[in-house]
């Protein structure tokens, strides 16, 4: 199936979708290379190129932040 079209029913039509899902036969490595790590980089290039255009809305052609999440966390 669709990832798409998966991702959509499972959101829309969750009583219905499910019962598909189980009657499937996979393994691990499927789930992982079709469904989980497409879906993972979905908010990380979404939130990439949202940077990107919002910088370059206030002027700057690139802006990171100065400090990483893991830097941010420590010193609180």
């Amino acid at each position: 199936m669709n990832l798409v079209d998966r991702a959509k029913n499972i959101l829309l039509q969750p009583k219905a979708e499910w019962p598909v899902i189980e009657r499937e036969q996979t393994d691990a490595k499927a789930l992982y290379q079709n469904y989980i790590l497409i879906l993972a980089l979905i908010p990380a290039v979404a939130g990439l190129i949202g940077r990107a255009f919002l910088a370059s809305h206030f002027g700057a052609p690139w802006a990171w932040p100065r400090r990483s999440a893991r830097q941010s966390s420590a010193t609180c």
